[in-house]
């Protein structure tokens, strides 16, 4: 079990390769790229097809806008575990055709993690939210059969798994539950999708932060994910908003989360989203990236000393 880090909001303090080095010597093995950050839906959910994204230009186009990370990654001798894709997918207020759009851009970024060697990408669901008065639960499940069942074929070309994650909508009074929230629906739903890919092609990327803002308990809901879990998103908040910050720095259950990931039996990298934890170094002084990084990776090693111990 090795350590994995987010590079969004980690390595925009130094030169690609400082960051990335720094994230070699704090112990992390692993990143988990943000392959969304050159993907702008306040301009696409308006004008599509435009060049307005890397996408546009196919796998090479990915390549060249991270080639900076890409090299670093390597150079640094990390690898990249999983690969975050654009979100949302689904606007109200989008033209006509801005669902189909990013699903093509997510079957050209599945060709992208096979050519970098990313056996995993997270793909966002739709969650029916409380200022959409547009849509029905109804229309938001047949929203996210579209999305996930035409992912199915470059699933299977590439290897690449494709992963859901447990959402929620709104924010600061206002949360409520989104897609793959409730174990026992985002079970039934990951099996109804690998029965229909006829192999498995999908599984669920846990978010902890996501979990405790919706007051779910963390062991329950790993252990009832079981083997579909196939990545996580590591954080703490104060259960009331999503602030990305180290465990231990909010109200997150950790002997729970452990606990659970242990009798889950999974067995990948832990992957780390705490990308707001570093912001003083961003914003006051970049000496504090490297230790903030130690402390990550130190609490990330006493879990695989609980989980595997």
């Amino acid at each position: 079990m090795n350590l994995c880090v987010q590079n969004g909001g980690t390595t925009g303090h130094f030169d690609k390769q400082t960051c990335y080095r720094l994230i070699k010597e704090a112990g992390f093995s692993s990143i988990d790229l943000n392959i969304d950050t050159c993907f702008n839906q306040n301009v696409l959910k308006d004008h599509m097809n435009e060049g307005k994204t890397p996408y546009e230009k196919g796998v090479e186009g990915i390549k060249a806008f991270y080639h900076e990370d890409l090299e670093a990654i390597k150079d640094n001798g990390l690898y990249i575990y999983q690969c975050h894709a654009p979100f949302p997918a689904y606007r109200p207020d989008a033209k006509e055709g801005y669902l189909d759009y990013c699903i093509e851009a997510y079957k050209t970024a599945l060709d992208f993690c096979k050519e970098v060697g990313c056996g995993r990408m997270v793909v966002h669901g739709v969650s029916l939210a409380r200022t959409n008065f547009k849509d029905t639960q109804k229309d938001i499940d047949a929203i996210n059969e579209h999305l996930y069942t035409s992912l199915i074929e470059k699933a299977k070309e590439t290897g690449v798994l494709v992963l859901l994650e447990n959402l929620f909508t709104g924010y600061d009074g206002s949360i409520r539950e989104g897609h793959c929230t409730n174990e026992y629906e985002a079970v039934a739903y990951i099996d109804h999708l690998n029965e229909l890919a006829g192999c498995e092609c999908f599984g669920i990327c846990v978010d902890t932060g996501h979990l405790n803002l919706l007051g779910k308990n963390q062991y329950k809901y790993i252990t009832t994910l079981g083997k579909r879990i196939k990545a996580f998103h590591i954080h703490d908040n104060d259960g009331m908003r999503d602030l990305h910050l180290a465990p231990y720095t909010g109200t997150v259950n950790w002997e729970d989360f452990c606990n659970g990931v242990r009798d889950a039996g999974y067995d990948g990298d832990l992957s780390f989203e705490t990308f707001r934890q570093y912001t003083p170094a961003r914003y006051v002084d970049n000496r504090v990236l490297a230790p903030w990084l130690n402390l990550v990776a130190a609490v990330g090693k006493v879990f695989i000393e609980k989980i595997e111990g």
